[in-house]
């Protein structure tokens, strides 16, 4: 079974794994295929909940280190020599304020998903409908945010 999970130090906030049981014996895996498929699945599914909960703790702990570094630069300024070559004070907010606004929707969209999934029985089946309604979005300002970051 393939997963992907999100997090913030991982190429494009996104990292993949495949979770797989291996036997030497041929005739257990045909035999106990489909249970061996569903205990996947809840470790699939447990594994997706929680990384939601720790992907929306990380992002919320760094907004708020962006926005404390934002009231530092519009209260006290930035020394023009603490700045990387070509980036001004302006741009320097502008870039903030435009992270914080994409963190600000993927945290919406986050919670959003954690409270549905909490309103439902801990199937497999429900979580990757709500979490497949939400993962296309999801992923494209995941992916807009990384690429605004990390250019």
């Amino acid at each position: 079974s393939y997963m992907t999970v999100y997090d913030l130090h991982a190429r494009g906030n996104e990292r993949p794994y495949c979770i797989c049981y291996i036997s030497q014996d041929k005739n257990k895996m045909l035999l106990f295929f489909e249970d061996i498929a569903k205990a996947i699945s809840k470790i699939v599914t447990y594994i997706h909940r929680r990384n939601y909960e720790v992907f929306l703790k990380d992002l919320k702990v760094h907004s708020n280190l962006l926005r404390k570094d934002l009231k530092v630069i519009r209260e006290e300024g930035l020394l023009p020599n603490s700045l990387p070559p070509g980036v001004t004070p302006e741009s320097a907010v502008t870039d903030i304020t435009s992270h914080l606004q994409d963190m600000s929707s993927i945290m919406e969209d986050l919670d959003e998903m954690l409270c549905q999934l909490n309103n439902h029985s801990m199937t497999s089946s429900s979580t990757h409908s709500i979490a497949r309604s939400h993962s296309e979005s999801l992923g494209k300002k995941t992916r807009r945010f990384t690429k605004r970051t990390n250019p």
